[in-house]
């Protein structure tokens, strides 16, 4: 069978899954949970010497890694309130790497 016709019958099946039947029902899968940021996200320290960061720099640092993987579910899920979705998204893997560099700042190395 060809490689891309099994990704389109299952990108297919995703979709038939994700939206009402006839009935109005909504489908009884869960959505995904949100996958962890691999790293924290920390401010690093500056260097007096370094030249000033540009905003591409800035924002590849700080938030890419997250908007994409927030664009990318939205682009599966297609809720019917897309600002709402993206910002809870955005909030809860806030949360998480929050948590997670608590807990590591927590861990005394001494």
């Amino acid at each position: 069978m060809d490689y891309r016709y099994r990704v389109a019958k299952s990108r297919a099946l995703e979709l038939i899954n994700m939206f009402p039947d006839a009935e109005g029902e909504l489908p009884t899968r869960p959505p995904p949970r949100p996958k962890p940021i691999n790293k924290p996200i920390v401010p690093k320290k500056k260097d007096i010497n370094a030249p000033p960061e540009t905003t591409r720099e800035y924002l590849n640092r700080t938030v890419t890694e997250a908007v994409q993987m927030a664009v990318n579910e939205l682009t599966k899920l297609r809720p019917a309130e897309p600002l709402k979705f993206l910002a809870e998204y955005l909030l809860k893997l806030n949360s998480e790497a929050l948590a997670k560099s608590q807990f590591v700042d927590d861990i005394d190395l001494d």
